[in-house]
């Protein structure tokens, strides 16, 4: 079952790929360089290279995944270290977020906009704090505020009648608010009960450069299976989107 539920992400990964080498071949000269992401991270023509970012990162996840807090890997590398996967994760998560706030600005909403990407960076702080000190306090919060900036997000769709997106945005929302969080919130209060110890800064450093627990457990591996099943795969499809929508509209 784990090696049916990580071939699928691999393939996932792979077909996402191709749509996104096909959609930036539609852009063609319009999406500009890759390094003007530096100069310009919000402007429209960086949407494609902020996808790359997210489709390219969300594929060395799927290769490599782990449950963070864990420790909980499949194979025996350094690719498979929190350290590594969380940095990828931090750009993927960031640029997918900066995407979708040049879209809600070019809609007609910047403040929303503004909060929207402010959300998902302070997320980005709080998943850090988990996967550091293993309390899975951060992981709530971090998941909480990805809640907040999609209802955000939702509105804004509605408000513009975009039905399809909005309806994927709230039905992300729902997942969030009814099973994601839910499930952090959960293992937080099992830590709480059993009295768990956190690690301090510098040892959680050392920590997730270091260990790493290969395991094909179907019981660990179970509560990952929805959320990364949906993330690696239906998110970066609405990364995908995201572009040929605003090209479209150009």
């Amino acid at each position: 079952m784990v090696l049916a539920w990580w071939i699928f992400l691999v393939v996932a990964s792979v077909l996402n790929i191709v749509l996104w080498l096909r959609e930036r071949a539609a852009w063609g000269k319009s999406a500009g360089r890759f390094l003007d992401l530096l100069r310009a991270p919000l402007e429209r023509s960086s949407l494609i290279w902020l996808s790359s970012l997210y489709v390219f990162g969300c594929a060395i996840r799927s290769v490599f995944p782990k449950a963070d807090v864990e420790r909980y890997v499949l194979f025996d590398t350094w690719f498979s270290s929190v350290f590594f996967g969380r940095t990828v994760a931090t750009v993927a998560e960031v640029a997918f977020a900066a995407q979708w706030s040049i879209f809600i600005r070019q809609i007609g909403f910047p403040k929303l906009a503004r909060w929207i990407l402010g959300c998902v960076i302070v997320a980005e702080v709080f998943s850090w704090y988990s996967v550091i000190t293993t309390h899975f306090l951060g992981n709530s919060i971090e998941e909480s505020l990805w809640g907040v900036a999609f209802t955000l997000v939702s509105i804004a769709l509605w408000r513009t009648r975009r039905w399809i997106m909005a309806a994927g945005c709230t039905a992300y929302v729902g997942f969030m608010a009814l099973i994601d969080v839910p499930m952090y919130v959960a293992r937080l209060r099992i830590q709480t009960q059993t009295g768990a110890r956190h690690l301090g800064f510098w040892e959680g450093i050392v920590d997730l450069n270091t260990r790493w627990v290969v395991t094909w457990s179907l019981d660990l591996w179970r509560p990952e299976f929805a959320w990364m099943g949906l993330y690696f795969s239906a998110a970066v499809l609405m990364s995908i989107w995201l572009c040929r929508v605003c090209r479209l509209q150009q």
